[in-house]
């Protein structure tokens, strides 16, 4: 099978016409919208479920032509992102009957990760379980937290657009602090019936709740704030 590469070519559209043209268009509703995390450098491959229309300058349109180069590769169906520049912009994509399905919110992170790292370095250092490293284009965070506040802290890290794009956590909670989520999962949950216990980093509902649905959900809201998962054997 022959490989087909296509350069893409898009034009520049004013904001105020391209908005009017995307407002009055009902498909823009059903359209899926993903976040896109790229780094200025480093190229990354989208897998689309469909079938751009043949007509690429008008199917697919980017809103700053400045920050990323795209490519399509028809025969994987697969869009190959070479960001240039830090900025925002967003994508959208129609299929072959001009529906648009896809819109891509993208966000050019720069390529600077020695000094992230040093960043994030400096922001863990009073917290002697955690260790920053950086291995090729990845910024890793490992180690052991102990308080709750420490779980914010990494939470609050995790969704910063400054460094999500080339973080990998691997981090355990303490025993302790295990105990303390459990803890304070029981005490909001307000239901004298239900008991919550550690199961290594997990927890568990056992006992017996009026509605052990609605009490799972409340509790894993709970433990979800600090990315704890939540097993429940409630009696039902």
């Amino acid at each position: 099978m022959t490989k087909t590469l296509l350069l893409l070519v898009f034009l520049l559209v004013p904001a105020s016409s391209a908005h009017a043209v995307l407002a009055s268009s009902n498909s823009e509703k059903k359209a899926e919208h993903q976040e896109l995390l790229l780094v200025a450098g480093l190229q990354r491959v989208l897998d689309l479920s469909f079938e751009p229309c043949s007509n690429s300058r008008e199917c697919i349109r980017l809103g700053n032509m400045a920050l990323v180069e795209i490519q399509y590769s028809k025969d994987k169906k697969q869009l190959i992102f070479t960001p240039v520049k830090p900025g925002e912009s967003n994508i959208v994509i129609r299929d072959e009957r001009g529906d648009i399905r896809l819109i891509l919110d993208v966000f050019v992170l720069s390529a600077d990760l020695p000094k992230r790292a040093d960043e994030l370095t400096a922001l863990f250092k009073d917290v002697p379980g955690i260790k920053v490293a950086l291995v090729h284009d990845h910024i890793n965070i490992t180690g052991e937290l102990g308080t709750m506040a420490e779980v914010e802290r990494l939470a609050e890290v995790r969704e910063d657009l400054a460094y999500k794009a080339f973080l990998l956590v691997l981090v355990r909670n303490s025993a302790a602090l295990m105990k303390k989520i459990a803890a304070s999962v029981k005490e909001k949950l307000g239901d004298p019936g239900v008991k919550v216990e550690v199961a290594e980093q997990g927890l568990v509902l056992t006992g017996k709740a009026a509605e052990p649905g609605a009490v799972e959900k409340k509790a894993r809201a709970i433990a979800g704030l600090y990315r704890v998962a939540v097993v429940s054997a409630l009696a039902k």
